[in-house]
């Protein structure tokens, strides 16, 4: 991973700043959202919502609440898909 800033104990970069960074820039991260969407229905199949779902849970439970906001969002593009269309094949 590449910073802009190194990152030292007054300046803490934790791995959802990418996230945050983009809006910053005004660069929208929704195509982010669907690739995560797309990849997690082409491994685990249907079982991807579920498993998203379970992820948010935890990040919640964990009270890291813009993880859980970053998995919501995968689950909302999730729940968008037709998985009788989207089925992908090797």
């Amino acid at each position: 991973m590449t910073f802009l800033t190194q990152p030292d104990s007054r300046n803490p970069i934790i791995e959802n700043d990418l996230f945050c960074t983009l809006t910053d820039l005004n660069i929208d991260p929704a195509p982010f959202y669907e690739l995560a969407a797309q990849d997690l229905l082409f491994k685990y199949g249907e079982n991807a919502l579920k498993l998203a779902a379970q992820i948010r849970h935890d990040f919640q439970k964990d009270k890291n609440f813009e993880s859980a906001e970053i998995w919501q969002c995968i689950f909302d593009v999730l729940v968008t898909i037709d998985y009788n269309t989207s089925r992908l094949s090797h």
